[in-house]
């Protein structure tokens, strides 16, 4: 999962990835930032070259497409599969 937030409008969309960690995010025009987090919700440590905030950054404007990509660290656990949201 990943989440992108605009600090300054308060505004987050929180997506799903496929198994290979791709999405097709539809944003409002603005800048986010993005954070990983897996299927459990904790947040997921990025690869070193992710840890500048500006590298995590985007600016979406209208009527364009926006290739971003952020890279797990080398020692993260990820499993695609989402928790089972049955009712016990």
């Amino acid at each position: 999962m990943v989440c992108f937030y605009d600090k300054h409008t308060h505004r987050d969309s929180l997506v799903l990835t496929d198994e290979h960690g791709t999405a097709l995010v539809p944003l409002r025009e603005g800048a986010y930032c993005a954070e990983a987090y897996g299927t459990d919700g904790s947040r997921l440590n990025l690869d070193d070259r992710h840890k500048e905030k500006a590298s995590r950054c985007l600016q979406v404007r209208s009527n364009q497409t926006v290739e971003f990509s952020l890279t797990l660290a080398h020692d993260v656990k990820y499993s695609n599969t989402v928790p089972s949201l049955g009712i016990r």
